[in-house]
């Protein structure tokens, strides 16, 4: 029909959790799960390419039912498919209170929104290019709060992206791509965190089909902040998802280096390294066994 949609209904979290508050003494158990139905959604309107998922989870803890919530989850991105030109449009909005990282670690309620309009580029059947501008809002409850710390006062913040991206394919799985990113983060409630950056990103995305698939960029990151008493950051910068399927098991490495925003006002930004490997292994059509380490 006009619509094409696969629902699903994911259950991404069955277990206990050891450490609820993540209190230092004397730590409370519960046991969670985390479930919700998605829908992926798929239309060509008038020739157009209009995409979407439409996600809602919910948090459920027997004992603790303070710690219960909702959250969703959603994407739309809409195509307009010309000879060598496609311009497009896209939003996503998430209103969830799982944790937020390393850091952040509370359930703290937060909505993310944003909008990207841009357009790519084919100049030959290898090489094309991609220009684009995201606005993204990162807004917590005026009520959030770790520690002393109001977290709506310290992160609150506007971000602005504009993107530039070269492709190159090398071979029908293999894709070279030069990703330069301009940014400018402005936060509502103080200008502590204010600054420019520039990150530029060279790196392979490689199809499942190849030996190794996923995406590996290394590249560089100034970062400059507006206030002339924080230092600036420049440095590597990455983004490896990489796996590798042998036999019947499958290895997936992670590796990321960034700059991270902290709500402490002595340390308001810091370099984040997040390493991971998880190693999947095939028991049987419909079971797998899966080690993850970080």
């Amino acid at each position: 029909g006009p619509i094409r949609f696969t629902p699903t209904i994911k259950l991404t979290n069955l277990g206990m959790d050891s450490n609820v508050f993540n209190e230092s003494e004397d730590p409370k158990s519960d046991n969670t799960a985390a479930i919700g139905p998605e829908v992926m959604l798929f239309m060509r309107p008038g020739g157009t390419r209009l995409t979407g998922k439409v996600g809602v989870q919910y948090l459920y803890f027997q004992e603790y039912d303070n710690q219960r919530s909702w959250n969703t989850a959603n994407e739309a991105r809409w195509e307009f498919p010309l000879s060598r030109l496609t311009p497009f449009v896209a939003g996503t909005y998430v209103n969830s209170s799982d944790r937020q990282g390393y850091e952040i670690d509370s359930r703290a309620r937060r909505h993310d929104d944003s909008f990207t309009a841009g357009s790519s580029l084919r100049f030959t059947g290898k090489t094309s290019m991609l220009a684009s501008f995201t606005r993204a809002n990162a807004e917590y409850q005026d009520d959030e709060s770790l520690g002393d710390v109001q977290l709506a006062r310290s992160l609150n913040r506007r971000e602005d992206i504009t993107k530039v991206q070269l492709r190159y394919a090398l071979t029908p799985l293999t894709t070279f791509v030069v990703d330069t990113d301009f940014g400018r983060d402005r936060f509502t409630n103080s200008n502590l965190r204010d600054a420019d950056s520039l990150r530029v990103m060279p790196g392979f995305e490689l199809k499942p089909a190849a030996l190794i698939s996923g995406r590996v960029f290394v590249g560089y990151r100034h970062f400059a902040p507006l206030t002339q008493e924080l230092p600036e950051y420049n440095g590597v910068a990455a983004a490896v998802d990489a796996a590798y399927i042998r036999d019947s098991t499958r290895f997936q490495a992670r590796f990321e280096r960034d700059i991270e925003y902290s709500f402490q006002p002595l340390r308001p930004y810091y370099a984040l390294t997040d390493v991971a490997l998880t190693v999947t292994q095939r028991m049987l059509t419909a079971w797998e066994i899966v080690g993850r380490g970080v």
